[in-house]
């Protein structure tokens, strides 16, 4: 399960460029946006990888499942769904192939990791 948290913080991290994405960025218990939609993020896409909704909890450090249910439906709700079943489905393709979002969502396009 480590895998792929460290798998999603970095998926994450392409999405969110001015966000300092960690383990204890994504832990605290803080509900400042800033934190939260990068959280929602990352339950939504070990949501896709096929984590059950208390497996998520424990990965994120929530209390419960219900949280997590909340987070992910906020996010697809922000994102689309559609949005993380291709980043599951393309996950070792580059960030180019992502979908680019214009609304005030605090979505970044990609950041290419390519020098």
């Amino acid at each position: 399960m480590r895998f792929k948290l460290d798998e999603a913080i970095s998926v994450c991290r392409l999405y969110f460029p001015k966000q300092p994405i960690s383990r204890q960025f994504i832990r605290t218990p803080c509900k400042q946006e800033q934190y939260t939609r990068p959280r929602w993020f990352i339950m939504a896409y070990l949501r896709e990888a096929g984590f059950s909704f208390p497996q998520i909890a424990h990965m994120v450090g929530m209390r419960d499942h219900t949280t997590v249910m909340h987070g992910v439906k906020k996010a697809h709700g922000l994102w689309g769904k559609l949005l993380f079943e291709q980043l599951y489905a393309h996950r070792n393709e580059p960030p180019e192939t992502a979908t680019r979002f214009t609304n005030n969502t605090g979505w970044h396009e990609p950041v290419s990791q390519v020098a």
